[in-house]
């Protein structure tokens, strides 16, 4: 599905994240997603949903928080959520009612929340498939 979208060269183009976000949200209620936005890694928002949001202090806890495996909470959009699995390129964490999935690809991350405890573990393993995508793509 999601090898019909290929980039033309190293050039980002948003027109081709919001492509992947699009794929996201496709099933946005059966997936039980909330918010999901592509964030480049200097802030910029390349593609999101309407009520997304990513403030600088959050870009560089998120950063911190994936090199830090010390680190077992952080905190976004005010709201302090606990880790529960984490990789050198995913992170799932839980706050009591939602969750939190971040995705590195090479220059841009990846967000999602997610209120469903059932379908937070096939939330999180699709959007580390398209994150996967977007690397092979260099987008």
């Amino acid at each position: 599905m999601l090898s019909i979208y290929a980039s033309s060269g190293g050039v980002v183009e948003e027109s081709n994240l919001r492509k992947f976000l699009d794929v996201i949200v496709k099933d946005k209620s059966k997936m039980a997603i909330n918010k999901a936005g592509i964030v480049h890694e200097n802030g910029n928002i390349a593609a999101a949903t309407s009520r997304f949001h990513m403030s600088q202090k959050d870009l560089k806890t998120i950063k911190t928080v994936l090199t830090n495996e010390g680190m077992d909470r952080l905190s976004y959009n005010g709201v302090t959520y606990c880790i529960k699995s984490r990789t050198s390129e995913q992170l799932v964490a839980f706050n009591g009612s939602n969750y939190l999935i971040i995705s590195k690809t090479d220059v841009t991350y990846v967000v999602v929340t997610c209120s469903s405890r059932q379908k937070h573990s096939t939330v999180a393993a699709w959007i580390n498939a398209i994150a996967q995508k977007i690397r092979e793509r260099h987008l």
